[in-house]
Protein backbone atom coordinates (compact mmCIF):
# COMPACT_ATOMS: atom_id res chain seq x y z
CA UNK A 1 0.00 0.00 0.00
CA UNK A 2 3.18 2.75 0.91
CA UNK A 3 4.44 1.62 -2.00
CA UNK A 4 1.13 2.70 -4.06
CA UNK A 5 1.23 5.92 -2.48
CA UNK A 6 4.46 6.63 -2.76
CA UNK A 7 3.86 5.98 -6.98
CA UNK A 8 0.78 8.01 -7.08
CA UNK A 9 3.00 10.70 -5.01
CA UNK A 10 5.89 11.18 -7.60
CA UNK A 11 3.52 10.61 -10.48
CA UNK A 12 1.08 13.53 -9.85
CA UNK A 13 4.50 15.45 -8.45
CA UNK A 14 5.80 14.63 -12.12
CA UNK A 15 2.24 15.89 -13.55
CA UNK A 16 2.60 19.28 -11.52
CA UNK A 17 6.72 20.30 -12.56
CA UNK A 18 5.64 19.11 -16.35
CA UNK A 19 7.42 15.99 -16.50
CA UNK A 20 10.98 14.64 -15.52
CA UNK A 21 13.38 15.76 -17.83
CA UNK A 22 17.03 17.00 -17.69
CA UNK A 23 16.05 20.42 -16.99
CA UNK A 24 14.20 19.50 -13.52
CA UNK A 25 16.47 16.61 -12.55
CA UNK A 26 19.06 19.31 -12.69
CA UNK A 27 17.46 21.73 -11.01
CA UNK A 28 16.35 19.62 -8.18
CA UNK A 29 19.86 17.99 -8.13
CA UNK A 30 21.27 21.88 -7.29
CA UNK A 31 18.62 22.51 -5.16
CA UNK A 32 19.52 19.76 -2.70
CA UNK A 33 23.32 20.86 -3.40
CA UNK A 34 22.56 24.78 -2.43
CA UNK A 35 20.58 23.25 0.54
CA UNK A 36 23.07 21.00 1.68
CA UNK A 37 26.21 23.63 1.30
CA UNK A 38 23.88 25.99 3.47
CA UNK A 39 23.08 23.85 6.21
CA UNK A 40 27.03 23.44 6.25
CA UNK A 41 27.53 27.23 6.32
CA UNK A 42 24.24 27.10 9.35
CA UNK A 43 26.38 24.53 11.59
CA UNK A 44 29.74 26.75 11.59
CA UNK A 45 27.66 29.33 13.02
CA UNK A 46 25.83 27.45 15.38
CA UNK A 47 22.56 28.92 13.32
CA UNK A 48 20.43 26.37 11.76
CA UNK A 49 17.41 27.54 9.40
CA UNK A 50 16.77 24.44 8.10
CA UNK A 51 13.07 25.10 8.05
CA UNK A 52 13.16 28.22 6.37
CA UNK A 53 15.19 27.23 3.88
CA UNK A 54 13.13 24.18 2.96
CA UNK A 55 10.43 26.57 3.10
CA UNK A 56 12.23 28.73 0.17
CA UNK A 57 12.66 25.63 -1.78
CA UNK A 58 9.00 24.63 -1.32
CA UNK A 59 8.14 28.10 -2.59
CA UNK A 60 10.36 27.49 -5.92
CA UNK A 61 8.66 24.25 -6.31
CA UNK A 62 5.08 26.51 -6.63
CA UNK A 63 7.01 28.88 -9.06
CA UNK A 64 7.39 25.83 -11.56
CA UNK A 65 4.08 24.51 -11.09
CA UNK A 66 2.35 27.86 -12.08
CA UNK A 67 4.83 28.15 -14.86
CA UNK A 68 3.52 24.63 -16.02
CA UNK A 69 -0.18 26.36 -15.52
CA UNK A 70 0.65 29.10 -17.49
CA UNK A 71 2.20 26.94 -20.32
CA UNK A 72 -1.07 24.93 -20.16
CA UNK A 73 -3.34 27.64 -20.44
CA UNK A 74 -1.49 30.06 -23.03
CA UNK A 75 -1.02 26.84 -25.64
CA UNK A 76 2.23 26.51 -25.52
CA UNK A 77 2.91 22.89 -25.96
CA UNK A 78 6.50 23.07 -26.27
CA UNK A 79 6.53 24.88 -22.06
CA UNK A 80 8.95 27.91 -23.01
CA UNK A 81 7.35 29.39 -19.53
CA UNK A 82 8.60 26.28 -17.68
CA UNK A 83 11.82 26.23 -19.00
CA UNK A 84 12.95 29.46 -18.99
CA UNK A 85 11.44 29.53 -15.20
CA UNK A 86 14.03 26.54 -14.70
CA UNK A 87 16.41 27.94 -15.92
CA UNK A 88 16.50 30.87 -14.10
CA UNK A 89 15.94 28.85 -10.70
CA UNK A 90 19.15 27.03 -11.56
CA UNK A 91 21.01 29.69 -11.98
CA UNK A 92 19.91 31.10 -8.59
CA UNK A 93 20.07 27.74 -6.64
CA UNK A 94 23.99 27.61 -8.58
CA UNK A 95 24.80 31.41 -7.45
CA UNK A 96 23.50 30.13 -3.73
CA UNK A 97 25.38 27.04 -3.99
CA UNK A 98 28.93 28.98 -5.27
CA UNK A 99 28.86 31.32 -2.29
CA UNK A 100 27.81 29.20 0.06
CA UNK A 101 30.90 27.19 -0.67
CA UNK A 102 32.90 30.42 -0.80
CA UNK A 103 31.83 30.88 3.09
CA UNK A 104 33.49 27.67 3.54
CA UNK A 105 36.50 28.48 2.24
CA UNK A 106 36.30 25.96 -0.90
CA UNK A 107 37.60 27.44 -4.05
CA UNK A 108 35.45 27.81 -6.63
CA UNK A 109 36.32 28.40 -10.46
CA UNK A 110 35.31 31.85 -11.62
CA UNK A 111 33.85 30.24 -14.97
CA UNK A 112 31.51 28.22 -12.82
CA UNK A 113 30.37 31.47 -10.88
CA UNK A 114 30.35 33.63 -13.93
CA UNK A 115 28.00 30.86 -15.59
CA UNK A 116 25.48 31.07 -13.38
CA UNK A 117 25.60 34.82 -12.78
CA UNK A 118 25.00 35.22 -16.92
CA UNK A 119 22.19 32.33 -16.81
CA UNK A 120 20.32 34.40 -14.42
CA UNK A 121 20.80 37.46 -16.34
CA UNK A 122 20.16 35.70 -20.01
CA UNK A 123 17.20 34.22 -18.22
CA UNK A 124 15.85 37.72 -17.25
CA UNK A 125 16.43 39.15 -20.55
CA UNK A 126 14.26 36.45 -22.40
CA UNK A 127 11.26 36.43 -20.01
CA UNK A 128 11.39 40.65 -21.13
CA UNK A 129 11.75 39.94 -24.61
CA UNK A 130 8.93 37.25 -24.57
CA UNK A 131 6.61 39.44 -22.52
CA UNK A 132 7.38 42.57 -24.97
CA UNK A 133 6.62 39.93 -27.78
CA UNK A 134 2.96 38.82 -25.93
CA UNK A 135 2.72 42.42 -25.49
CA UNK A 136 2.88 43.20 -29.36
CA UNK A 137 1.00 40.29 -30.25
CA UNK A 138 -2.24 41.26 -28.41
CA UNK A 139 -2.69 44.36 -29.47
CA UNK A 140 -1.98 43.16 -32.75
CA UNK A 141 -5.94 41.45 -32.34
Amino acid sequence: MKEKVALGSLSIGSYLVGGVDELITAYIILAMLELASKIMVSLGRNKIKICSELKRKTCMLFIIIAAVQLDKITGNSEQFIRNATIMFLISVEGIGFTQSLRVLGVSIPPHIYQYFAQLKESSNAQSENDAADKNEKSCDD
